[in-house]
């Protein structure tokens, strides 16, 4: 009686994957090698992600906090850019060392305009393996000075 053909296919098969003397611990060499490299690729992409997020929520803040200074009289724009820019900044989430806001107005085609720039101190020693330090992060933002204030006065007209 012969084997049937399944039975033989399996046994050389079997006889093609055992594995030799030599080849043993290549499975832990190979994790070994591969493990670290992996846990770096997903360490960087967490910093990506992070400092993304970051510079996103910058952004937010300079456009919030030049369209509030836009909407509030000449004397006020410093307050308003500054406190809506940390209220922003606390509500995104970002954790700066250090923050500041600068306000500056300019003439764009005859329009009176405003221009907040928001700076941001991020600190990365919670990722030090990749980037120790701090990095700063800035952001501007420009909105038309809105004549019509929220109390019904146009500028220069008391």
């Amino acid at each position: 009686m012969k084997p049937c053909r399944f039975a033989r296919r399996q046994a050389l098969i079997g006889r093609r994957w055992q594995l030799t003397q030599s080849d043993r611990g290549t499975v832990s060499t190979e994790l070994v090698l591969l493990v670290p490299a992996l846990m770096a690729m997903t360490m960087f992409v967490v910093y990506a992600g992070r400092i993304s997020q970051a510079e996103t929520t910058v952004r937010h803040a300079a456009d919030q906090a030049a369209r509030a200074a836009s909407q509030s009289s000449a004397a006020r724009w410093n307050g308003a850019a500054t406190s809506t820019a940390a209220a922003e900044l606390a509500r995104g989430g970002a954790i700066c060392a250090g923050s500041s806001v600068s306000v500056s107005e300019s003439l764009i085609s005859g329009v009176r305009a405003l221009t907040v720039t928001v700076s941001c101190t991020v600190d990365r020693s919670n990722l030090a393996p990749l980037a120790p330090g701090s990095q700063t992060l800035t952001a501007s933002s420009t909105e038309v000075i809105d004549l019509r204030r929220v109390d019904g006065k146009v500028e220069g007209r008391g």
